[in-house]
């Protein structure tokens, strides 16, 4: 009877540690699942205060053209969404694990300034804030010819006629004049050489054809080599802004009065571009009329010193008849 009671006791402590441990062990994991769930709303706060930058794209176009923007991100699995500025929206567009960009394309059917912005949605299901705008101007271009309506009702050209729009020589987008209304500036060089067409005019050469003008770089600055409608070649320094005509070597060098001052400072390869520096002393053909005059000069100054001095002298010669 003894021996029962003693195994009863062992029995209850038994029970009574096995009971203890389970509510140890289960109190162990419910403070484990509320920090885990504590830290996840925590990453989900953390992701909800995220402002991603702006999307990378086109900040002007026209109606009705497809257009691509782009966010780059590191964070794989993450989910973005675009707003178009208009009242559309994109869908939830996944970061694959190997891609580190996501692109969408978008057109608008209206002419205006939209702002599209991006949100971030990480795996968790966390959304974050829009970015700052990347605001896009669409314009209307109803004849397709690049050029917008506005700007060809500013030039009194027909929007509706693609082969009617405003004179651009060199293509960059900018008229060569003025519009007539003074709501746009024309282009200052029309044919996109370097020099402006009020120089070209004034220098002599045509501010609509732009293989008249060649650049030429001397001390890692860049002048130019101007071919004149009247066929002179003239060297234009951007420095002190004067133009000089140039001279040629029999080998067909172009000589260059870098200075203005009469001297020739450097020469011209005109079949490979290369610039040298140029010693005129080594040049007798441009010196020789100087030579010449300086001699003249020389020898009337001795003739008139020795007329002085009565070495040389001018007499009239009397013939005596007999």
């Amino acid at each position: 009877m003894l021996k029962n009671t003693s195994n009863l006791k062992k029995n209850a402590v038994i029970l009574k540690s096995t009971f203890y441990l389970i509510l140890l062990i289960s109190i162990f994991f419910l403070l484990s699942n509320c920090i885990l769930n504590s830290n996840n709303a925590n990453l989900k706060a953390s992701y909800n205060q995220y402002i991603p930058a702006p999307p990378v794209g086109d900040t002007s176009g026209y109606a009705n053209v497809d257009y691509e923007y782009v966010i780059k991100t590191i964070d794989t699995k993450s989910y973005w969404m675009f707003d178009w500025g208009d009242g559309t929206y994109s869908s939830w567009v996944k970061l694959e694990e190997s891609d580190t960009s996501i692109s969408q394309h978008h057109s608008w059917s209206s002419s205006g300034f939209f702002e599209v912005r991006v949100k971030h949605k990480d795996a968790y299901g966390g959304e974050g804030s829009w970015s700052p705008p990347l605001t896009v101007e669409i314009n209307l271009d109803a004849d397709g010819d690049g050029w917008i309506d506005v700007k060809e009702f500013s030039y009194r050209t027909n929007s509706t006629d693609p082969e009617d729009y405003p004179l651009d020589t060199d293509n960059d987008g900018i008229p060569d004049n003025s519009s007539p209304d003074g709501k746009y500036v024309g282009d200052t060089d029309d044919d996109n050489d370097g020099l402006s067409d009020t120089l070209e005019i004034q220098l002599g050469s045509d501010s609509k054809y732009n293989l008249d003008v060649n650049e030429i770089k001397i001390n890692g600055i860049t002048h130019y080599l101007i071919n004149t409608k009247g066929g002179s070649v003239l060297f234009y320094n951007v420095i002190n802004e004067n133009a000089t005509a140039i001279g040629t070597t029999k080998e067909g060098l172009y000589l260059i009065d870098f200075n203005n001052d009469g001297r020739w400072e450097y020469s011209y390869n005109t079949i490979d571009g290369s610039v040298s520096t140029y010693d005129e002393k080594i040049s007798f053909e441009r010196s020789w009329p100087l030579a010449i005059i300086a001699i003249v000069i020389i020898v009337i100054l001795t003739i008139f010193v020795l007329f002085k001095k009565g070495v040389i002298y001018l007499y009239d010669e009397y013939v005596v008849e007999e």
